[in-house]
Formats: structure tokens, C-alpha cells, sequence
């Protein structure tokens, strides 16, 4: 294997998709792996101002990027869904949200770097942040 060019680099086809069965849903999901951009922007979302983590509807801002149109690739929903994704299934919620994790390589590492060790921080406020959905830097 030799080194790449720019032009190879840049032409390569690296975002991946992946058809996930939903059953609670009755059907199946498209899922796509977050670019490089979609994943700052989401962690920028997370992390938010001063510090202070944003978790609220986690997985549904996640979800927003990751489930596209089978036949465009471009997200199915839109930031004003969000709150909607976020009353669905925790277990189908979960197992489209393992799939897009592992299809954007996000591990366990990246998600407990996410979470700044709140879990055993009781002064962090693991629920909300300064930022509301709004506010946020995924939902521009």
C-alpha cells in the first residue's frame, strides 16, 4: 500500500450505510455514518458552552443526522423532529443508535469523553445544559 493523493483521499467513498431492522417500527431504517463535519457539530452540541453537557434527547440529535432516505442519503428528519424522535422506543431508539454509533466509529471511549466523567461528578448536570435544542450547534 502506497500513500495516498489528495485527489484519492478526497474521491474516496468512506461514508457507510447500513439498513437496520425495526420492528417495533414495523419496517426498516437507513443509517448513515456521520462525516467528520456532522460529528463536531454534534459533539459541539454536547459539550456547549462553558463546559456544561447538553444530553437532552441524546440519541434523537444523533438519530436526526443518521437515518437518511434510502434514496437521496439525506436525513429523514429535521431539527423540529427531534423532540418527536425522542418520545419513540428506548429499545428501537437503542438499536438504531448502535448501529449509527458504530458506523460513524464512535466508541466507548468517545461517548465517556462525551459524558466528562458526570457519572461521577454529582456537581455536572448530566440531563440538560446551557444549551437548549435551539441553541445548539447540531440543529444548524
Amino acid at each position: 500500500m502506497g500513500f495516498l493523493t489528495k485527489e484519492q483521499i478526497l474521491c474516496a467513498d468512506d461514508i457507510k450505510t447500513q439498513v437496520v431492522p425495526c420492528p417495533g417500527w414495523g419496517g426498516d431504517v437507513m443509517v448513515r455514518a456521520l462525516d467528520g463535519e456532522q460529528r463536531d457539530h454534534f459533539e459541539a452540541g454536547i459539550i456547549g458552552e462553558k463546559g456544561k453537557r447538553n444530553f437532552e434527547n441524546f440519541r434523537a440529535r444523533f438519530l436526526a443526522l443518521s437515518i437518511v432516505d434510502p434514496k437521496t442519503l439525506k436525513p429523514l428528519f429535521a431539527p423540529a423532529d427531534i423532540p418527536a424522535l425522542g418520545k419513540k422506543s428506548a429499545k428501537e431508539l437503542d438499536r438504531v443508535y448502535t448501529v449509527a454509533q458504530d458506523l460513524s466509529g464512535i466508541g466507548d471511549k468517545d461517548v465517556q469523553e462525551l459524558l466528562g466523567n458526570s457519572a461521577s461528578d454529582p456537581s455536572e448536570d448530566s440531563t440538560g445544559g446551557s444549551l437548549s435544542n435551539a441553541d445548539s450547534p447540531i440543529l444548524t
